[in-house]
């Protein structure tokens, strides 16, 4: 959950798959709010251990802001 001045601003869910792969299964932010995906990634990124190699944000239904960031 990503909040910005005390209000919910974004949310996410996922879970390890493997022992080197985390998916995220759903992210929604508020538009208004620039940033907030990358946001929820960088949190999710620490905090994985060292063993996860990989974060993957499943599929990118041809839209092409989700292709660039899966990249």
């Amino acid at each position: 959950l990503l909040y910005v001045d005390d209000n919910p601003t974004g949310f996410t869910l996922g879970e390890r798959i493997s022992t080197n792969c985390y998916t995220i299964h759903f992210c929604k932010v508020s538009p208004l709010i620039k940033g907030a995906y990358q946001q929820l990634y960088k949190d999710i990124a620490a905090q994985q251990d060292e063993t996860c190699e990989w974060i993957d944000l499943e599929q990118d239904l041809g839209l092409p802001s989700l292709r660039q960031a899966k990249h």
